[in-house]
């Protein structure tokens, strides 16, 4: 950085014109900065899919439950009871072909992790600002009997999916709800067809649900 030229050598410095100095370096400096993240946001993110509801395979843990730290886990138990009224869900339903009882949230230590550079960010154009671009939410979808399961210490194992033993999607109570495989759970249809449990599974249908 250049300073002004005509100083003494007792230290006499023109501090306001190098005050001015600073500040319009600094500008520069910020501006420059603002464009090289544009920069990396338009040409180094990916869209990275956090909707798998797979089990880990190492823990059994949902996928989208392990990144949540516990305090996100209890804090998506409260929302969850929020939206429970009277044992059945009265909140949002998800999905295409099969609906489920869900509901969306960003679990702030993925902000930490993308932070960290841990995570790619996942970045959309700006309507009101053509060429920048903005940080997308990771809003995660937690499908309720995940939520329920887990929070009563009950734990799935290995690619396991969350059963309706009563086949009544809105029920809360957790005694009517089982982690199995999926294949398991799809032989239940016929159950849930006739009326009557004929699976021969372990653990047996449940049709007592009001």
């Amino acid at each position: 950085m250049r300073l002004k030229q005509n100083m003494s050598f007792e230290g006499e410095i023109d501090w306001e014109e190098l005050a001015i100095k600073l500040i319009r370096e600094n500008r520069v400096l910020k501006r420059r900065l603002e464009d090289l993240e544009k920069e990396k946001n338009e040409e180094n993110h990916e869209i990275v899919d956090w909707s798998d509801r797979m089990a880990d395979e190492d823990s059994g843990m949902p996928r989208i439950l392990i990144a949540c730290s516990p305090a996100e886990r209890q804090e998506l138990f409260r929302r969850a009871q929020k939206k429970i009224v009277g044992g059945k869900w009265e909140g949002t339903w998800f999905g295409t072909n099969t609906k489920r009882p869900a509901f969306q949230f960003e679990p702030q230590s993925m902000r930490d992790k993308e932070l960290r550079g841990e995570l790619p960010r996942k970045m959309i154009p700006r309507k009101s600002r053509p060429g920048q671009f903005q940080r997308l939410s990771r809003n995660l979808v937690f499908p309720l009997p995940h939520i329920l399961l887990i929070h009563s210490k009950k734990w799935p194992k290995p690619y396991d999916v969350a059963s309706h033993l009563c086949h009544n999607r809105e029920c809360c109570d957790v005694s009517h709800m089982a982690w199995e495989s999926d294949a398991t759970n799809k032989r239940r249809e016929t159950c849930r067809k006739n009326k009557k449990c004929t699976c021969g599974e372990e653990v047996s249908c449940r049709f007592d649900c009001k």
